[in-house]
């Protein structure tokens, strides 16, 4: 399953609202989820994004006004 930089974008909302639903349908287990970098991580070892779609997504939020 791969996501596209505004896919994920999109997501904002879904995150803020119910952040473990979103993570765990990403395969993103409990124990990581308090950690961005190793959420990150994981997306990436695991194939389900690309480091270029992170660095889109990351690119398109600061864009955005988005601060890190």
């Amino acid at each position: 399953m791969n996501i596209n930089p505004a896919q994920i974008i999109g997501m904002l909302p879904q995150i803020k609202s119910n952040p473990m639903a979103l993570l765990g349908q990403y395969g993103i287990s409990q124990e990581i989820s308090n950690n961005p970098q190793a959420v990150i991580q994981s997306l990436l070892n695991s194939g389900k994004i690309s480091q270029n779609q992170y660095n889109q997504a990351m690119m398109m939020a600061k864009n955005m006004g988005v601060k890190f």
